[in-house]
């Protein structure tokens, strides 16, 4: 498999959380918050390690996706914290539900594993809180090798 597959099967997951769909998710197209929702997240690569197993035919591949969360700027401070906090939860909790990625071919574990702090982002269409959740997913593999002829 690979980090294609991770996440779009991240993605898929994604859609399950209350107010998230095919609509608002996306995978690197932020032109999704021009098209007038409260609530968007944008899956972006991140990191990746990959470590040899010692008998030189197994692999761990650790992938790190960018869950960047967007919640509009719309209501009161206070009202506006409450939604990121809810919003994340909501997020956490359901990549919680499938810690293989609803069983994604190879992924042994998958989990956010930590979040930077909220802060203003600005887009032509209107001013968002984002917040950039680090889901990492480790994915092993077995390689064989082709035989000489």
């Amino acid at each position: 498999m690979g980090y294609p597959e991770c996440a779009a099967a991240l993605e898929e997951i994604l859609h399950n959380v209350v107010g998230l769909s095919e609509e608002n998710v996306s995978r690197g197209d932020y032109r999704i918050l021009g098209k007038g929702t409260s609530l968007a997240v944008v899956l972006m690569q991140g990191r990746f390690r990959e470590h040899q197993k010692s008998d030189d035919v197994r692999y761990r591949t650790v992938w790190q996706i960018n869950v960047e969360m967007f919640v509009g700027f719309s209501v009161d401070k206070l009202t506006l914290d409450e939604n990121i906090e809810e919003y994340r939860q909501s997020i956490m909790d359901m990549v919680d539900k499938y810690p293989t990625l609803n069983s994604t071919a190879g992924v042994v574990f998958a989990g956010i594993i930590e979040g930077d702090e909220p802060s203003l982002w600005d887009s032509p269409s209107k001013m968002w809180w984002k917040q950039t959740l680090v889901c990492e997913i480790e994915e092993r593999n077995t390689v064989t090798y082709a035989t000489g002829g």
